[in-house]
């Protein structure tokens, strides 16, 4: 049987940001964006403001109408990232078997260092107080025999503790949740869940996999299985997942769009990130997915798979306008904006063109243009030139220029 541990580093940001200046220990504090750039929400809360109800997400004059006198701290996403590193490797102490699972959260695999869920709580316990002691952060520690009730364990008991569901109980701790709390599960699924009458994790198993599957297709079937208990995807030890498989960019506008035309700009110049990217990788894209979080916050993907795999500027920034042009409404406002290729090949000197497809000339001229751009702008760096039509574009943020390392690997 596995026997699997998944840990998260509690308000991580937070955290980490009260062991750089111990007098902010203990108190109401957000880590935040720049307010000037729009990027005026909490990105992460200490324990304290959660507790007055701060919520990441939240923009700062609501943070501080819920928490007067909250601290609010500029992100330094370097020194996250050095303790993301010191902390997973601390875990490969306990597991060789490690994958992280963004910078506050890593899966063990512990079935064979471990005899028994009695035996794993017990190392879990003593991992918890190793991570506090050496670090100055706490974590919460889920133990379970798969990675989705792992993880659902650790979100249970917040802060600093270890939560074990044991394959004879979890049918009892973990149905009763909402369907929501199941890795996956997003906002809009967990709408769609509830107008169909489906409230929980249980309801979900009740339902049966050949309805999920009509209802949602295969991630209506992955969700059955893993409220079934029936997840058995493998801990993958970081680096051990091979090619990359996916590349974007996202920003933030600094205000809210509401047409094509004012958006343009924007996705001119997160198709040239990446594929500056993309290029420097040696690699094609068979897919392209969109994301838009509109005025109101709420998110919405659209995604198109390419016979000729796409591996220019130009023809990324047509597929992402015609993505948003068919199915986005621009009366909502673009509040940000994000493009993702995937299912990425390498690119190999001769290409098989497909029936109809567009000349070639105009994508080897093209290509040739986006390699120049990327090397002038490694070279020289990066605000040498740009587009024309980026200069008095409103709805283009100085971030947002390719190149640019303030929208680098970012989403909305």
């Amino acid at each position: 049987m596995r026997i699997i541990f998944h840990s998260d580093i509690n308000n991580c940001f937070a955290s980490i940001e009260a062991v750089l200046d111990p007098s902010l220990r203990g108190l109401p504090l957000a880590v935040c964006g720049d307010p000037a750039a729009r990027r005026g929400i909490v990105l992460a809360k200490s324990e304290a403001a959660k507790r007055f109800g701060v919520e990441t997400g939240d923009p700062l004059w609501l943070a501080s109408r819920k928490c007067p006198g909250i601290r609010f701290v500029l992100p330094h996403f370097d020194v996250y990232q050095s303790y993301s590193r010191l902390i997973r490797a601390h875990y490969g102490r306990y597991s060789p078997i490690v994958e992280p699972f963004g910078l506050d959260e890593c899966w063990l695999d512990m079935s064979l260092e471990v005899k028994g869920f009695a035996e794993a709580e017990c190392v879990a316990d003593r991992l918890r107080v190793e991570i506090r002691r050496l670090f100055g952060v706490t974590v919460s520690i889920g133990v379970s025999f798969c990675k989705v009730f792992a993880k659902l364990a650790s979100d249970m008991r917040k802060p600093d503790a270890v939560t074990v569901i044991a394959p004879d109980m979890f049918r009892e701790r973990v149905w009763r949740l909402p369907a929501s709390a199941l890795l996956w599960v997003g906002r809009s699924s967990a709408r769609r869940l509830r107008s169909l009458g489906i409230q929980t994790i249980g309801d979900i198993a009740r339902a049966g996999e050949t309805y999920m599957r009509n209802q949602f297709g295969k991630n209506g079937a992955l969700m059955w299985r893993n409220a079934c208990g029936l997840d058995d995807t493998p801990v993958v030890p970081d680096g051990g997942r091979g090619v990359q498989q996916s590349i974007g960019h996202g920003t933030t506008l600094p205000a809210d769009v509401y047409s094509s035309a004012e958006v343009w700009p924007v996705i001119e110049s997160l198709s040239e990130q990446t594929v500056m990217s993309l290029r420097q990788m040696g690699m094609m894209a068979r897919c392209i997915e969109v994301y838009v979080r509109d005025g109101a916050l709420d998110v919405h993907t659209y995604q198109a798979r390419v016979l000729d795999p796409l591996s220019t500027s130009r023809r990324v920034a047509a597929y992402f306008l015609m993505l948003l042009s068919q199915h986005f409404e621009f009366s909502r406002g673009v509040h940000a904006l994000g493009v993702r290729l995937c299912e990425l090949e390498a690119q190999s000197g001769q290409r098989q063109l497909v029936l109809f497809s567009e000349p070639d000339v105009p994508m080897v001229r093209d290509g040739r243009v986006d390699d120049v751009v990327t090397e002038i702008q490694r070279r020289f760096g990066a605000r040498v030139f740009y587009r024309g039509c980026h200069i008095h574009s409103p709805s283009v943020h100085p971030g947002c220029f390719p190149g640019s390392g303030l929208c680098r690997g970012g989403e909305p």
